[in-house]
């Protein structure tokens, strides 16, 4: 009977390592993959964005991972359980998109600049009617308000 019970922990015990093994994908353009879960370890080997790999046991912040037939570590940070996205450049379009791609991104800039009264020349204000006048600035920086005047303002308002 003990030992039909060692053959069920046996079983049971595989079956559950197995079912933990997972794929996961290296994200980082490249990731080592160390003997022991520290970066002082030896290097084994490395893997490339992309390559996919069975994650057998987490240890923190550190993944035992098979690749190859070959077993090590590699940070948990690399690593996700989603292959990496594909990149995406607008060299790639051919030049008629790329003349719409750049007007149309123009005109977007050029609408959200309007928008907060920004023109193109010197990014100025369009309300330039008001010119800034420095001296008020340097007049009313150089008043005393007591602190009862402010507080009487704060109530009061303006009479």
């Amino acid at each position: 009977m003990t030992n039909k019970a060692l053959l069920a922990l046996v079983i049971l015990a595989i079956s559950s390592s197995m079912a933990l093994a997972e794929t996961g994908y290296i994200q980082g353009r490249q990731a080592k993959i160390y003997a022991s879960p520290s970066m002082k370890s030896d290097v084994l080997s490395s893997a490339k964005k992309g390559d996919a790999i069975e994650i057998i046991e987490t240890q923190g912040r550190w993944l035992k991972v098979e690749l190859d037939g070959q077993q090590g570590w590699v940070s948990k940070l690399l690593v996700k359980n989603s292959p990496p996205m594909a990149k995406v450049s607008v060299l790639e379009n051919n030049s008629e998109q790329l003349q719409q791609s750049a007007r149309r991104r123009a005109s977007v800039a050029t609408a959200s600049a309007a928008a907060r009264g920004l023109r193109s020349d010197g990014r100025a204000r369009q309300s330039d009617d008001s010119v800034a006048d420095f001296s008020a600035l340097s007049e009313m920086e150089d008043m005393d308000v007591s602190e009862d005047d402010a507080m009487k303002f704060m109530e009061q308002g303006l009479e």
